[in-house]
């Protein structure tokens, strides 16, 4: 307000504006110079005052416990300067001097004065490394066996680190003793945070055995007829009962010196390292049942029975000599070490004798064994 002077009065500010007024004015003095009709010239001044600039700033962050975790927080230093009352804008639209629930990264607060100055904090919320196993097994070496074994290599997290293995229920980084399995260890760190790898733990393929097809008979040496194909080798043992083999080695080896009854003989085959296992059963029966007995006839005339003198128990009886005369005495056929299939009624040349009844004889060498019988020979 001007008085005195002759007016009109003019009015010139030291920021450029002119009237009685002026705005936009930053802190500090601001002049006025105020002429009037006259040209009479006044100065004056005034001082424009502001308020202390907001303060504050990031009082504490809490980093992320897990990777990829979300439970990290900040938090700012209660506001100072500019006019209160003030407010906090979080930029995960938390409120208040504390934000939570945070993901690793930046986390933004502005803060507002009553007048709406502002103050921009930034603070940046971390994490640990993701907790990396690197889990390796070594396979079981043999088919139906347990040594198997895995380990877990850990990286990251938050150290010390637990363990715990399924199914074999392990609790160090290492496991033994293995079958063949999927295995799962789970990895807990010092923070609580956990990470799984699991392994698989196979086999090679079983060796199988084959001791052969089991025999019953009265011979007194017998054949094997097990198989061994590929790298491997064989070994015969027996079981029960009793055997002397001609080679324990041989899938082919002969068998002597069984007892009556029931004998059960291993074949046992390996690679090397991995053994593969299959039994033949061999019976012989009782001695009475195999007795030496002649036939006191047979017919020999091409149908499919009774075409050769069959003695039994003769295979109990290797070495024998058998002998047929006619009925006037005459040796017509001789035989050593007779075999069932060796006389359908044929005489020492081949030719096929008379019918007629002849008179065997059958001697058993190195004893006191001697058989005779009359045979009645019919085609």
């Amino acid at each position: 307000m001007s008085r005195g002077g002759a007016s009109p009065y003019n009015y010139s500010w030291s920021n450029g504006d002119i009237g009685t007024g002026a705005d936009s004015l930053g802190a500090g003095y601001i002049v006025v110079t105020i002429t009037d009709n006259n040209n009479c010239v006044v100065l004056d001044s005034v001082n424009i005052l502001q308020p202390g600039s907001v303060a504050s700033s990031i009082a504490s962050t809490s980093p992320v416990s897990c990777n990829t975790g979300d439970n990290g927080n900040a938090s700012v230093t209660a506001a100072t300067g500019g006019t209160a009352p003030y407010t906090y804008a979080w930029s995960n639209s938390d409120t208040g001097l504390i934000a939570d629930s945070l993901t690793a990264g930046t986390i933004s607060v502005v803060i507002t004065d009553a007048n709406g100055c502002t103050l921009n904090l930034n603070a940046t919320i971390t994490q640990p490394q993701a907790i990396a196993i690197t889990a390796t097994s070594v396979n079981v070496t043999c088919y139906g066996t347990s040594d198997g074994s895995a380990n877990a290599n850990v990286n990251g997290g938050i150290i010390p680190y637990t363990y715990s293995w399924s199914p074999s229920g392990g609790t160090t980084s290492s496991a033994s003793g293995l079958a063949p399995n999927t295995y799962t260890v789970t990895v807990t760190d010092g923070n609580n945070c956990t990470s799984t790898s699991s392994v698989i733990i196979v086999q090679p393929n079983q060796i199988a055995a084959n001791a052969g097809t089991d025999q019953t008979g009265c011979d007194p040496i017998f054949s094997l007829d097990a198989q061994l194909n590929g790298a491997v080798t064989g070994t015969w043992s027996y079981l029960s009962g009793s055997a002397t083999f001609s080679s324990i080695s041989s899938p082919n080896s002969t068998v002597t010196n069984l007892t009556d009854g029931t004998n059960i003989l291993l074949w046992t085959i390996t690679d090397g390292t991995c053994y593969g296992y299959d039994t033949v059963q061999i019976i012989v029966p009782p001695v009475a049942e195999c007795d030496l007995d002649l036939p006191t006839g047979f017919s020999p005339n091409g149908d499919p029975f009774g075409e050769f003198y069959e003695i039994h128990g003769i295979n109990r009886y290797p070495e024998n000599m058998f002998t047929v005369f006619n009925r006037w005495g005459n040796e017509v056929y001789k035989k050593e070490n007779y075999m069932n299939t060796d006389w359908n009624g044929q005489n020492k040349d081949g030719e096929a004798l008379p019918e007629g009844t002849y008179f065997v004889v059958l001697t058993i060498k190195n004893s006191d064994i001697r058989l005779n019988s009359y045979v009645d020979l019919r085609r």
